[in-house]
């Protein structure tokens, strides 16, 4: 596959005549210029500069039009945002173990809207647009499990699913109409897994308004095992087709790139280092970036937003347990707490998870020994420097000196 390699523009709008007007104009303004070159009449020079004013105040009217859609469903929206190896996963996971939540679904598309909306790809209005159709009709498919994923082996297949009767008895009937209107009238909640947003989340934002939950899941900028699984996505960002990522090119040189969150100032920096510390100034970015963007969408939406870093989570989750309850309008079953049970949550030690062939895969190794979550954390901070090169070790650094501000950390000493 190809890297899709891009420069920042803006899209025209969505419009269907606007663009065949362009068009026109621009055919028109060649016709002008053999005309010219022929010699022809005054009146016809005439003519054709009066179409082509023409052309360009149709254009100038049609960018004027506004897309607008309301949200024909009230349906509630989970979307839970973070980093890789932040432990969204477990987030995800757990939600479907709530009344009426739906098993997780990884959303693509979202994450592509926002992040073209980011670098001026695309305008707000479209973005939100496209996000509510998507996100209607995802709840019809989803109603009649259209697009279910049944391989057992994958963490999002209705195979995980906790109440599987109720799957069971959705996948085989054959009254559509029924099963639409169950899902509608019982309120069933969506539940969406994206990467890396909080930046650019505004237009799920825009798009879902108070039918929207927001989870984003965070974790200490030292984590190692984040760390090495990030710099995966650092080598495959522009290599592997799946990459939805928007690589930017460099004006001077074609052969720099960077990923769209990294800041122009950060830029030159990145093009010098290697995937892993790529992966530190990435996750740098994603949380000093998303801190801001996201406290200013809380003034501006009326939408549920809950932040959960993921060592206080596995440590002491009653309080999250409380606020998903809280937005989901629901109690915390015994279904939920014994799903925790098999996540070794809560734990004496954050690396304390249990043998699973994903966290394997991907890097984790079972801890030798039991310490103290926030002696985890220093260690990890320490071991840090033998592998990061000193201007970045400093950047994550600050970083994690802010995450600690920011989600009170020092608590797990408590």
């Amino acid at each position: 596959g190809l890297p899709r390699t891009l420069k920042p523009s803006s899209l025209i709008p969505l419009t269907k005549l606007g663009p065949l007007i362009s068009n026109l104009g621009i055919i028109l303004k060649g016709f002008l210029s053999i005309f010219i070159s022929k010699k022809f009449s005054c009146e016809l020079y005439i003519f054709f500069i009066f179409i082509l004013r023409l052309c360009d105040k149709f254009v100038i009217n049609m960018s004027k039009l506004k897309i607008s859609r309301k949200n024909f469903i009230d349906n509630p929206v989970v979307v839970v945002d973070g980093p890789p190896g932040s432990g969204k996963g477990i987030i995800s996971r757990l939600l479907p173990y709530f009344q009426n939540v739906e098993t997780f679904r990884e959303k693509t598309e979202f994450e592509v809207l926002c992040s073209l909306y980011s670098i001026h790809g695309i305008d707000l209005e479209s973005a939100k647009f496209f996000i509510q159709a998507i996100s209607d009709q995802d709840i019809y498919h989803q109603s009649i499990l259209r697009h279910a994923n049944v391989k057992p082996g994958e963490l999002s297949s209705i195979t995980k699913f906790p109440r599987k009767l109720e799957y069971i008895k959705r996948f085989f009937s054959g009254n559509l109409k029924k099963l639409e209107q169950k899902f509608l009238l019982q309120k069933k909640v969506m539940n969406y897994c994206i990467h890396n947003t909080t930046s650019c989340v505004e237009p799920i934002f825009n798009a879902l308004q108070s039918r929207l939950i927001y989870i984003r899941v965070v974790r200490s900028p030292f984590s190692d095992y984040m760390l090495r699984l990030c710099s995966q996505w650092s080598k495959r960002w522009e290599t592997d087709y799946k990459n939805n990522v928007p690589i930017l090119s460099d004006s001077k040189s074609q052969s720099n790139k960077a990923p769209f969150f990294i800041p122009n100032e950060l830029k030159e920096l990145y093009y010098r280092k290697d995937n892993l510390n790529k992966s530190a100034m990435s996750i740098c970015a994603w949380q000093n970036e998303g801190d801001v963007h996201l406290d200013k969408l809380r003034s501006k939406y009326d939408t549920k937003i809950i932040e959960i870093p993921f060592e206080l989570f596995v440590t002491t989750p009653e309080i999250y347990l409380e606020e998903i309850s809280k937005a989901l309008n629901q109690s915390t079953n015994k279904n939920v707490l014994n799903f925790l049970k098999k996540e070794n949550i809560p734990r004496n030690s954050l690396s304390d998870a249990p043998l699973v062939d994903y966290y394997l895969k991907n890097g984790w190794k079972k801890p030798t020994k039991i310490i103290s979550p926030i002696d985890e954390l220093e260690n990890e901070a320490m071991e840090a420097k033998d592998f990061l090169d000193k201007d970045i070790y400093d950047m994550v650094l600050k970083c994690y000196r802010s995450y600690f501000a920011r989600y009170k950390i020092d608590n797990l000493n408590k």
